[in-house]
């Protein structure tokens, strides 16, 4: 089997992560025969792409896709923002300074490409009337 042949299977976890369903609710349609899988091994199925949307054409569902390669990248980033956020929270509640330090500069790191991308995508009037549209500093 070629590797493109090997993209086309899908696991029970796989599908149940795109769905947004528990995997068991995939085994169950295997079992009422709505979902065609092929059995590999005693307890393991793959299930073809073209199987799942078929499935899914039938339900009314909309087929698969996958994630364009900027969708793959804000993802990433958002993880990577997350993960820094925890170990900055950990860091802050165990009173670890130093930790605190490099977990910030970590968040800081992880927070300015999602930052520039936004900046990147809003116009500039708007840009310009939101520092018009700002209140006065109370002194």
């Amino acid at each position: 089997m070629n590797s493109a042949q090997e993209d086309d299977y899908l696991t029970v976890a796989e599908i149940a992560a795109r769905l947004k369903v528990n995997p068991q609710t995939v085994r169950n349609w295997i079992t009422r025969h709505e979902l065609r899988a092929v059995r590999v091994g005693a307890r393991r199925v793959r299930i073809l792409r073209a199987d799942l949307d078929s499935f899914l054409a039938a339900t009314d569902a909309t087929p698969l896709r996958d994630p364009s390669e900027n969708e793959r990248a804000a993802i990433q980033q958002t993880e990577q923002l997350a993960a820094a956020l925890q170990s900055a929270r950990a860091a802050l509640a165990a009173d670890r300074k130093t930790d605190l330090a490099i977990a910030l500069y970590t968040l800081i790191a992880a927070a300015e490409p999602l930052l520039d991308t936004r900046a990147s995508q809003e116009p500039p009037a708007a840009a310009k009337r939101q520092v018009r549209e700002a209140p006065p500093a109370d002194d």
